[in-house]
């Protein structure tokens, strides 16, 4: 997941200005990357306190944007695209009843 296609210089000028950054608050974890106002930005991981639910993936200004995985404390899995902190695009669902996998995918 980590393979950036850079498009063209803008895109490697804003790229080199991403800095790694692990921050702490009441409701998570965030390890990746951030941009110069600290905001989540670029690949990163964030881990929820409460639910333990995790997010890998890429980020925009603090939102969920590009190819991510969310993993839920139940182990049931969304791999694929996401769009201003959604769900968006191709993508598959996996979950898990019974010790039985149910998948789904959708554009």
């Amino acid at each position: 997941m980590n393979n950036i296609e850079l498009k063209n210089d803008k895109a490697k000028l804003q790229l080199d200005k991403l800095k790694h950054f692990v921050m702490e608050n009441e409701i998570g974890i965030y390890d990746g990357e951030v941009n110069s106002k600290y905001l989540k930005h670029g690949y990163g991981v964030f881990k929820w306190k409460k639910s333990a639910d995790i997010y890998e993936g890429y980020w925009q200004d603090n939102l969920r944007n590009g190819q991510g995985e969310y993993i839920h404390s139940d182990g049931s899995i969304y791999r694929g695209e996401w769009l201003n902190d959604l769900k968006h695009g191709k993508g598959s669902n996996i979950f898990i009843q019974f010790n039985q996998f149910i998948s789904s995918f959708y554009v």
